[in-house]
């Protein structure tokens, strides 16, 4: 029995042992149906678990008041991003990410971790985590899904907020927010904009053999400050004409403003343990950036209670332009260099339509069908330039080219769940059509790819004594490459570096197991949960050395590879005023790649967080976050760690103030090493950490009287 089988087996072991114990300490109880709430209270992040998600509340989180949307995904068990804001489940990196259960054009490809350092956290309501998603959810992903749901209108009345934080490196944020609901109509909206500025060191180091045995070293050190203005907006207008009809309408929209980038860079060449070569390069360029975005929703309910009928339709549009000029010198030997450009216009479009359909019967059972099409219509401009004599700029017809991509899904999807012999067992099929268009390269005009593909999926969830939910789930997902993974082109990252995508790249399928156990306790909860992903065509980057100074990362297959695992969480109350959160993931993967010997790895990921209310008005937050190391099929990546701390005071029942410290011990870089016979690398990215912000947030109205599932809606809509 290989390793992964073997963890996954003690996982399953553990979590039935779990289940025993509890179930002899407690009565039986009723079967646990899927409206069904299970909320620990008090903790920093209030969790509910559902038969097929976890949803975390943020409201207690201080980094909703001050940070982003990857400052409080940061905090999310499951969850680990990157110093770059890229996202991974469980240590896989093709994860699907929904706003308000829909998908958006900004958050695909490359920049998706990007946008989420940018975009304000205040708006957030709550995080569902899917790690083995139900039918009616795309099945694109195979890591799983986040949903980042946001804040609407509920309650009769009107409220707002007012809120302004300033930190260091001249950043700060403004932002508005309010709701009014009467009868029929309710409106919601909010309005901000946050000066973010960044600063980003790297270090390299590259040894690379020729075929005599000759070697050339390459050592880099680079520098980047780039200062961003970004506002938002975003609105939805609501019409209930009668109990049975809504309609509404929600629209958005987000500026990137490029306020400043400049680079500097160092290089240095040896040859034989001499240096032969030492150049700068200084660069200030520009960059920009807008998405926006619309939908309208019809819903319609009938006499039967929880029958539902939800139409959809929504368009969401991102353009993103940067363009930089590098002035370079020769240091050794003192030479005057031509300077270069590069730059790129990427435009992405997506348009969204759905049909959902519930209907509950008989015997505590209930069904849900759907449909789902998505188009999306992207477009990749790189253009290059050479400074001549006289400093002239002109075009590089080497790094200027187009590329067009177009996929079209149609999908329809069915679900079942029912309640028998103490069992909740929610059963789906997804059959999705995928039609994928590239546009003509090196003289070659691909024919459209069309697949058709099945993707089931089973959820089993059974209630254990009064406390206690025992689960199991099996589900097969894809990932398709996304179109920068297709791109033929070969473009230039830098001097150094180059990227091309393949053409021939397959989507990676995933099927995965999962085995849980949940307590929810009076003072304390606590979940275990044992996975398995067996993976075919996994997606991974490769390096070829192109010269003795070049090399060049394009993506490939991997034939095949597993991973298991072991996630824990537990929170609670330690004394009547602290509370403590505390996740972890032990990892154990294979990854088998073509003309490469078989790797395998073990990482393990902890976060854990401390609440501590000092007196009525105060409370300290501290958080510690550290994800373990991962290795690749040539080399691999290094842990990595940091710690927040928040503070906030109640003024009174209006006014607050904020402060929060990010990786104040300035511990988070990301290091990678890649040992191949002809290439060793050490590379370090690191940003600039101990980033501080100090906020003060006002409350207007009141909003009326809250409900007390507010914040775990669970929304039923198909994407």
């Amino acid at each position: 029995m290989n390793a992964p089988i073997r963890l996954i087996s003690l996982s399953v072991a553990l979590v039935l042992n779990a289940a025993a114990v509890s179930a002899a300490s407690a009565p039986p109880a009723a079967p646990v149906s899927e409206g069904e709430q299970v909320v620990v209270t008090a903790n920093r992040l209030a969790v509910q678990n559902l038969i097929d998600r976890k949803v975390y509340s943020i409201a207690a989180d201080l980094q909703s008041l001050t940070g982003t949307v990857s400052d409080v995904l940061s905090a999310i068990p499951s969850v680990q991003l990157d110093v770059d804001g890229n996202i991974s489940l469980r240590g896989d990196s093709n994860v699907t990410v929904l706003i308000d259960g829909r998908p958006s054009a900004q958050l695909q490809g490359a920049s998706v971790g990007d946008i989420l350092q940018q975009m304000p956290a205040n708006e957030i309501e709550r995080i569902e985590v899917i790690t083995n998603p139900p039918a009616q959810y795309k099945a694109d992903g195979t890591a799983g899904v986040i949903n980042i749901v946001t804040k609407r209108a509920r309650a009769e009345g009107g409220s707002g907020s007012l809120q302004a934080n300033v930190g260091n490196h001249d950043r700060w944020s403004v932002g508005t927010a309010g709701s009014y609901k009467k009868k029929t109509l309710a409106v919601s909206g909010s309005v901000g904009a946050r000066l973010d500025e960044r600063i980003r060191s790297m270090t390299d180091d590259r040894h690379i053999l020729d075929a005599s045995g000759g070697e050339t070293t390459v050592m880099r050190s680079q520098q980047e400050i780039v200062k961003r203005l970004m506002p938002n907006f975003k609105g939805t207008l609501e019409w209930k004409p009668d109990a049975r009809h809504t309609w509404a309408l929600t629209a958005s929209g987000s500026l990137r403003d490029g306020r400043g980038r400049h680079f500097d860079e160092t290089d240095q060449t040896f040859v034989g343990g001499v240096r032969v070569g030492e150049t700068t390069r200084t660069s200030d360029g520009t960059e920009t950036a807008f998405d926006n975005g619309e939908t309208l929703t019809y819903e319609r309910t009938t006499n039967l209670k929880d029958e539902k009928l939800s139409v959809s339709i929504g368009r969401t549009h991102f353009h993103e332009h940067e363009h930089y000029r590098y002035l370079n010198a020769s240091v050794v030997p003192m030479l005057e260099l031509p300077g270069d450009g590069y730059g790129f216009v990427n435009d992405y479009q997506k348009k969204l339509a759905n049909v959902d359909y519930t209907r509950p019967l008989a015997l505590h059972q209930s069904v849900k069908f759907g449909y789902a099409y998505e188009d999306s219509a992207n477009a990749y401009d790189n253009f290059g330039e050479l400074q001549v004599t006289g400093g002239a700029w002109l075009d590089n017809p080497l790094l200027t080219n187009r590329f067009k991509y177009n996929q079209t899904v149609n999908a329809g999807y069915g679900s079942f769940q029912t309640e028998r012999y103490g069992w909740t067992s929610l059963l789906g099929l997804r059959v999705e059509s995928a039609r994928v268009e590239l546009s003509s390269y090196d003289s070659v005009t691909p024919a459209p790819s069309v697949d058709t593909k099945f993707f089931p999926s089973l959820h089993l969830e059974r209630g254990i004594g009064e406390q206690g939910t025992l689960s199991f789930n099996v589900g097969r997902r894809i990932t398709r490459p996304n179109p920068e993974s297709l791109d033929p082109h070969v473009n230039r990252e830098d001097i150094h570096n180059l990227r091309g995508g393949n053409p021939a790249l397959r989507p990676q399928i995933t099927t995965a197991y999962e085995a849980g156990y949940s307590f929810e306790g009076h003072a304390h909860s606590v979940s275990l949960t044992g996975y398995l992903r067996d993976i075919r065509d996994a997606f991974t980057e490769v390096v070829e050395v192109v010269d003795a100074n070049t090399v060049l990362s394009t993506r490939s297959n991997i034939d095949h590879s597993r991973s298991g695992g072991v996630e824990f969480t537990a929170n609670g109350r330690l004394m009547p005023r602290l509370t403590y959160n505390v996740s972890g993931n032990l990892n154990y993967y294979t990854i088998n790649f073509p003309s490469m010997a078989s790797r395998s790895g073990t990482s393990l990921s902890t976060k854990a967080s401390l609440d501590f209310k000092s007196t009525a008005s105060d409370t300290w937050q501290m958080a510690y976050m550290n994800h373990g190391k991962r290795i690749t099929p040539q080399g691999s990546f290094e842990p990595v760690g940091s710690i927040n701390l928040g503070y906030r005071h109640q003024m009174d029942a209006k006014r607050s103030l904020v402060a929060t410290v990010t990786d104040i011990f300035d511990t988070q870089a990301w290091h990678r090493y890649t040992n191949t016979a002809v290439l060793t690398e050490t590379y370090e990215r690191k940003p600039l950490g101990r980033l501080l912000f100090v906020g003060f947030v006002y409350q207007l109205g009141n909003g009326g009287k809250k409900s007390k599932r507010e914040g775990f809606e669970y929304d039923a809509a198909g994407t």
